[in-house]
């Protein structure tokens, strides 16, 4: 629900238009919301703190697209945001194909920090690079496939 009044506020025919000025307060005010919801002190309105999370994401996102930040808008996050469903499809395989390295990791005489640190570190890269190539081989021309039959 929260996705679709940031579409509808962003894109929508009805739009306001926000300045950067806007975007920067609500980029400001959603941090301060988080900060809030981690300190505990966001207990009103909803029984559920998971809708202020959503809340404070719309917010942020609605945000950000006025006011864009070069730390979380750039290159590699478009490039992660362009196959983030690919992600979402082929996460789950890759880690289980990943877990003979993790029970090799995890015997090495380490801290555990830099167990965790050392499987994330081999993750993401293979989770990006499988998702690109799904997205790349498959995801992309089902996209321009359903583009041309829906012409």
């Amino acid at each position: 629900m929260f996705g679709v009044v940031a579409y509808q506020v962003v894109f929508g025919q009805n739009s306001p238009t926000l300045t950067r000025q806007t975007g920067a307060a609500l980029v400001l005010g959603a941090l301060y919301g988080f900060h809030s919801l981690l300190g505990g002190k966001l207990t009103f309105l909803f029984s559920d703190p998971l809708y202020w999370q959503g809340l404070l994401y719309t917010i942020l996102l609605v945000g950000l697209s006025a006011c864009p930040s070069p730390i979380l808008i750039n290159p590699l996050t478009r490039t992660l945001g362009r196959i983030s469903y690919s992600v979402y499809l082929t996460h789950t395989t890759v880690i289980f194909g990943l877990c003979p390295a993790y029970k090799w990791i995890y015997s090495q005489p380490l801290v555990t920090t830099m167990k965790f640190i050392s499987c994330v570190a081999i993750t993401g890269p293979c989770v990006a690079l499988v998702s690109w190539g799904t997205y790349t081989l498959i995801e992309k021309p089902g996209i321009g496939l359903g583009r041309r039959l829906r012409r």
